[in-house]
């Protein structure tokens, strides 16, 4: 959490029918230590389900909401936002707000930040690009239209079909979406153009595909986990450009 206080943590299981459970378990934090302890009891529960697993998907910025997916079937995945009290870290009730689009042939990733809600889908006999659309409640079985629609004519890492959504982040801004792209081995940085409806590639980039891409809550530094190296970069958000990186090495126990 935000105020380095509280953190959480899903505790999902198979029960003997079967089926999916899950409680969101709540873990005091140490200000010295950092260490974490359990609180013991679950502040939100997941009714049995054979379709879906329930897993944490992150915070907003202000730490006042809690994401949560229900990791379903072909058909999608769906999304909903559980409100936070930021003094006990208990969870209000749960608001129905995002659902991403199923294949059975191909993946599909979603995107959270304050601003914005990004699709990445590639589609074995479908479409393939990035869509973005306001991060707002989206009613079940509601088609909404993005605000961008990124193909490889826009951006040729948002149509090659070779990226991780895992990874593709959009900075705490919401001005610029850090893209995964596989195929020239970066992570490409798009200026996100709500007035013309664009991304426009800048020449900023990360080299490699890491397997964590993150951001201080200020977003002047991008944190990029490889293997055991830790890269990290000095971000000028008014220009899109890095001003500086450094990184070191993890050591292994």
């Amino acid at each position: 959490h935000p105020n380095g206080l509280f953190g959480y943590a899903v505790n999902s299981r198979i029960d003997a029918n079967f089926n999916y459970v899950g409680d969101v378990m709540l873990y005091t934090v140490n200000p010295k230590t950092g260490f974490l302890t359990s609180t013991k009891e679950p502040v939100a529960h997941f009714s049995p389900s054979h379709s879906w697993v329930p897993n944490l998907y992150g915070l907003n910025s202000t730490g006042t909401k809690l994401y949560i997916r229900a990791f379903g079937d072909t058909n999608g995945n769906d999304f909903y936002d559980y409100p936070i009290n930021t003094k006990t870290g208990l969870l209000g009730s749960p608001v129905y707000f995002w659902h991403d689009v199923g294949d059975p042939y191909g993946f599909v990733s979603t995107i959270i930040s304050d601003q914005f809600i990004a699709l990445e889908f590639d589609f074995f006999a479908g479409p393939v690009g990035i869509r973005i659309y306001a991060n707002r409640v989206y009613p079940a079985g509601q088609n909404p239209t993005p605000i961008i629609d990124c193909d490889a004519a826009m951006v040729a890492a948002c149509g090659d079909g070779f990226g991780d959504g895992s990874v593709t982040q959009i900075n705490p801004s919401g001005k610029y979406l850090f893209i995964d792209d596989q195929v020239i081995g970066n992570v490409i940085v798009a200026a996100v153009d709500t007035k013309n409806q664009r991304l426009e590639e800048t020449a900023s980039s990360i080299p490699g595909n890491p397997q964590i891409l993150s951001f201080s809550p200020d977003g002047n530094l991008v944190y990029a986990a490889e293997n055991a190296e830790i890269l990290v970069y000095l971000f000028d958000p008014s220009a899109g450009v890095f001003t500086a990186n450094s990184s070191f090495n993890v050591p292994s126990y």
